[in-house]
């Protein structure tokens, strides 16, 4: 990791139906992420689906993507 590298997190959580505001909830602990990690840039552009996807994630639906519909891919940014 270098101060050009990205922090990318994932938030798949079992029983998530059972949470009403675990979107909000999450959205919150990013924005507390990215202020705690500093220099650094954290971001969840990697979760299934790309970037109009829910946030959070429940376990077993994160297992079915990967199991699926999940590829292989790489980035490099200039």
């Amino acid at each position: 990791m270098t101060f050009a590298s990205d922090i990318d997190l994932i938030f798949a959580v079992k029983n998530s139906g059972k949470y009403q505001k675990i979107q909000n909830d999450f959205q919150d602990l990013l924005a507390s992420f990215k202020k705690e990690l500093s220099p650094f840039s954290v971001d969840c552009r990697l979760r299934p689906e790309g970037a109009s996807s829910q946030l959070v994630w429940d376990f077993e639906k994160y297992v079915e993507y990967l199991n699926k519909r999940a590829r292989i891919w790489s980035c490099s940014h200039s």
